[in-house]
């Protein structure tokens, strides 16, 4: 597909289907990209792209802005992606005004809904479910990043993906059946219940963000393994199916769920930490089965770390000492995993290695080294400022985590 761009020029562009260009771009994933090191060349080809699109379809536009917004989340940089998807969504708002009203409506009164096709009516055939497909895709797209970075607006983004999809999904139209976007919207919807669990983990309405999580591994099982029948246990049976990073990625969000009610000020049992640890070690296995280089493990080694360090406190007995020691120094191992890693040598995402130096950074304010983990979180404000401004609420986090270590160094002086 690269050489394929390459060997085009501005006056060939009319004749890519650019669509099916988005689908091959967003299919062709994080690792390849990593694997290759062609973040650069992808984005200088995207930025080509985007310059000449003047003379486009007002679709391919969209599905070229799509793929910017895309290549930037897989940087880290979501303050770019978001800019790209809400460029495109006012990219589609003039090609049919209608669908404004729709959603506002839909949003506001679930009971008098209109029919989808009656909305879009001025759009024809092909083009129908087209753009039906990328309104879709960019919701989908910019629900993902809204849930990412705690935006008040996911809910709402979430909201009209699904009511997009599930239109789609229920379609009787028999050539939209044969596409291959029908096929990605299948994987869309399962995205879709991940992302419901990851908000209301977000709002700490932990008991539906589990149910959606496991529903979205099971979705997940029988999508990559239609011959398999009926999953009991997922946390037992998963061993026994064919398993992909999407799956890894659904056991990790589970096991945030399970640290999310381990963290809570008034939790005082060691089981959902263990819990998530044991969600976390199965979608590290998950990705070491696919490939031992895998460039998602530091997440794995990073959530591992973090669930070590939240059962320091939790530590009692006349051996507590001893314990806590032990655990300190299982969680700088994965840590330290995760900061060593080779593939963090030219990975690109920077927002995971910032995530790394908090949790260094946490690790020694547990154990009262503060001079160690204020040296961490100074690295961590010094990666996000290169993602985000110095107002915003990545950078801002870690200053108060600064300010609060400062003053308990202070305390013990």
């Amino acid at each position: 597909m690269k050489q394929w761009l390459l060997d085009r020029t501005g006056d060939d562009l009319k004749n890519i289907n650019f669509i099916d260009f988005m689908d091959d771009f967003t299919s062709y994933g994080v690792d390849s990209l990593i694997e290759t090191k062609e973040f650069g060349l992808w984005e200088r080809i995207l930025q080509f792209l985007k310059s000449n699109s003047a003379g486009l379809g007002d679709l391919d536009r969209v599905a070229i802005l799509n793929c910017v917004g895309y290549l930037a989340n897989l940087r880290g940089d979501y303050k770019s992606a978001f800019i790209n998807y809400e460029d495109s969504i006012r990219q589609l708002a003039k090609i049919s005004p209608d669908w404004v009203d729709y959603f506002m409506k839909l949003s506001q009164n679930k009971d008098s809904q209109p029919v989808l096709p009656q909305v879009y009516g001025g759009l024809a055939g092909k083009s129908f479910y087209d753009y039906l497909y990328l309104l879709g895709d960019v919701y989908y797209r910019k629900a993902r990043i809204s849930i990412r970075t705690r935006k008040p607006d996911a809910d709402t983004a979430i909201f009209f993906a699904i009511e997009i999809f599930d239109f789609l999904y229920n379609t009787d139209d028999p050539d939209f059946l044969k596409s291959e976007q029908f096929k990605k919207i299948k994987q869309y919807r399962i995205e879709l219940y991940n992302g419901v669990a990851l908000l209301n983990r977000y709002k700490k309405d932990f008991p539906v963000a589990i149910r959606y999580a496991r529903q979205s591994i099971k979705m997940r099982l029988y999508f990559d393994n239609p011959a398999k029948e009926k999953i009991y246990d997922i946390m037992i049976e998963w061993a026994d199916f064919q398993c992909t990073t999407r799956t890894a990625a659904y056991f990790n969000t589970l096991g945030q769920i399970f640290l999310g009610i381990g963290r809570q000020e008034n939790n005082t049992e060691e089981e959902p930490i263990r819990t998530a640890i044991r969600c976390f070690e199965i979608s590290m296995e998950i990705k070491l089965r696919i490939d031992a280089r895998n460039p998602a493990l530091p997440e794995s080694y990073n959530n591992l770390g973090k669930a070590y360090e939240l059962l320091i406190p939790l530590v009692k007995g006349a051996d507590a000492g001893i314990k806590k020691e032990q655990l300190f120094k299982k969680s700088k191992e994965f840590h330290d995993k995760a900061l060593n890693f080779k593939l963090l040598a030219y990975y690109p995402n920077k927002m995971r290695l910032a995530i790394t130096y908090k949790n260094l950074g946490g690790l020694y304010r547990i154990m009262s080294e503060y001079s160690k983990s204020l040296t961490y979180y100074e690295m961590a404000v010094g990666v996000r400022l290169e993602l985000f401004d110095e107002d915003s609420e990545q950078v801002q986090e870690i200053r108060q985590l600064i300010e609060e270590v400062t003053k308990e160094m202070e305390n013990t002086k």
